[in-house]
Order: C-alpha cells, then sequence, then structure tokens
C-alpha cells in the first residue's frame, strides 16, 4: 500500500544497545517514515513516553530532533490499551504481535529478530540492504480507480486522519463517479484514530467552477448530498469551488490529510475502465498545497480566488 506502519521495540532505544551507528539508522528511518508511513505507539501513550524518556538518556540531539519532528508532523499514532503492561521486550512485541494479527503491521524492528514466534521482526542493521530500500522507497502504485482498489488506497491513506482535502478540478458530487468516491472516504477517514476528544472528521472538497455545470439550484442540491452524507456518517464536508483561470496547476489531483499527501494523475472519481498512478508526496509539497488552498486564507499568488461554499453546520 502506500503508506507504511511501522513498531519499533523501546528496547532499542536503550543506551547499552543504541550505539551511534544504531543512533545513525534509527534517524534515516525517522525521516523516511516522516514521508512515507506511520510510527505507532502501542498501549496509547504509554509506547511514546518510554521512548522519549529513553531518547533523552541517550543525549543524541539530532535523534531526539528527528523523532520529535515525527510527533510535530502528527506521524507517531496511538493505538489502544492492550490489557497487557508490558516489563519487557517481548511484552511489547506480543503486543504488537496481537494488532499484526487484525491488521498487518509493515514493519517490526526489535534488538532480536527471533524473540517472540508468529511475527516478522527486523533489526536494524539490516537496513543497510535490501530492507534499506523497501523503508525508504516513496510509494507508487498503479492501477484502476475501480470501487475495490479506491477503497483500499482510501482505507490505507485517511485511517488515522481528522482531515482531508480533496483537490480535483472536476469532482462535482452530484455526478455518481464522484459522490461514490466521496462516500468511501466518509466510511474510511478517522477510523484507527484513537482520542478522548470526539471530534468529527472533516473532509473538504476543492473543485474547479465551470460555467455550464453552475446551472440554477445546483448548489441546493448539493447541500441535501451533504446533509445526508452527514446524517449517514457523521463526517463533516465542505466545498469549495474556485475561480481558476490563472492557476497553472491543473494536471495533477491530490489527496491530502493532516498527516500526509498523495496524488493521482486521473483523479479521485471512480471509474472502473480507467487505470492512475498514485504515489506520495513530500511533505513540504503536502504544506505548499494546504497553503494555497487554504479555506479562510489562500495564498494571494496562487492564482485562485474563491466563487463558492458549500458548508453543511
Amino acid at each position: 500500500m502506500l503508506l507504511k506502519e511501522f513498531f519499533l521495540s523501546p528496547a532499542i532505544f536503550d543506551k547499552e544497545y543504541c550505539t551511534n551507528d544504531k543512533s545513525i539508522h534509527l534517524i534515516h528511518l525517522f525521516r523516511n517514515i516522516q514521508n512515507n508511513g506511520f510510527l505507532l505507539s502501542l498501549n496509547n501513550q504509554e509506547w511514546h513516553n518510554n521512548v522519549s524518556r529513553l531518547i533523552y538518556e541517550l543525549k543524541n540531539s539530532y535523534l531526539m530532533q528527528t523523532f520529535k519532528n515525527l510527533a510535530d508532523r502528527k506521524k507517531i499514532e496511538y493505538c489502544k490499551e492492550s490489557g497487557i503492561k508490558p516489563q519487557n521486550e517481548k511484552d511489547w512485541l506480543n503486543i504488537a504481535k496481537g494488532i499484526d494479527s487484525e491488521e498487518k503491521i509493515d514493519f517490526i524492528f526489535a534488538t532480536n529478530s527471533s524473540l517472540v514466534d508468529g511475527i516478522e521482526c527486523h533489526i536494524l542493521d539490516e537496513l543497510l540492504g535490501e530492507l534499506g530500500n523497501r523503508c525508504s522507497k516513496p510509494a507508487d502504485i498503479k492501477c484502476l480507480k475501480n470501487s475495490e482498489n479506491l477503497e483500499k488506497i482510501f482505507q490505507n491513506v485517511l485511517r488515522y486522519a481528522r482531515k482531508v482535502q480533496i483537490i480535483d478540478p472536476f469532482f462535482y458530487i452530484d455526478e455518481k463517479k464522484s459522490l461514490d468516491s466521496l462516500l468511501i472516504m466518509a466510511e474510511s477517514v478517522g477510523k484507527n484514530v484513537v482520542s478522548n476528544i470526539a471530534v468529527k472528521p472533516r473532509i473538504i472538497v476543492n473543485c474547479y467552477y465551470k460555467k455550464d455545470k453552475f446551472f440554477d439550484g445546483i448548489t441546493t442540491k448539493w447541500e441535501n448530498i451533504l446533509k445526508e452524507i452527514m446524517a449517514n456518517k457523521g463526517v463533516m464536508i465542505e466545498i469549495i469551488v474556485w475561480n481558476s483561470r490563472d492557476f497553472s496547476d491543473r494536471h495533477e489531483r491530490y489527496l491530502l490529510t493532516d498527516k500526509i499527501g498523495i496524488k493521482s494523475g486521473a483523479g479521485f472519481d471512480i471509474l472502473d475502465n480507467q487505470d492512475s498512478n498514485f504515489s506520495t508526496i513530500s511533505s513540504e509539497d503536502s504544506d505548499k498545497l494546504r497553503k494555497i488552498f487554504d479555506p479562510n486564507y489562500p495564498q494571494k499568488d496562487s492564482g485562485l480566488t474563491k466563487k463558492y461554499t458549500i458548508k453543511i453546520r
């Protein structure tokens, strides 16, 4: 899939194990995770608290900063309490095994690859070989844009999202191909979020003004569709229509969350006989697009001006 999930045993960060070479492996791994995946904190915040303390004890400022960058980028995701109070590395790996049996964790790292039966564990030194390429290679898949494939992509990309932005010029929700896609997104967004605060996920559709499309009554029709989705899925959805005559980047379509960004050359609507390349984009490119399509403060030199906003409160 496009985004990878990683779990690292806290024992990796123990000062007796984490040599300078291993710290370098971790720094490179954290940088790859920032663009291509998520780091899992098991037992809610317990893993995060343990690892933060161990990294602090290492007194390695570069490792500390890259770990902080992951947290700042919301790339550390909390998993539900397991019922196990971990006392050692085996306990942590058994918690990971339970999660892995339900929802595959792509990469699990430990101090020893054979501590627990039934899961595949890697050691940091393997990052020097083929495993390092697998962890660092930007995700890129090509597939038909049918509902089955898009559902897999949306479940992978949106499961930890609180906010989603669709940037797709002709994503008009009164058309079945776009509406069906939006319904899958609404079903997928935020499904793995662990939080003590109940916040409805939010989806913002950014489409472009097309004169022959905006006939009398179209905005009322969209409002009715949004009301039904919000009632059935519990997701807040907003549509922003942009006047885009001067906007230069018309070719790629983007799906941004509060954590990650992906692009598709052929859009995110459902067309069974059309294929597209889907790939992740860098954190920097995601940030740039968020600024350009900021619904409150759009970038003035982007060539975009807001024409309509449709929002149900």
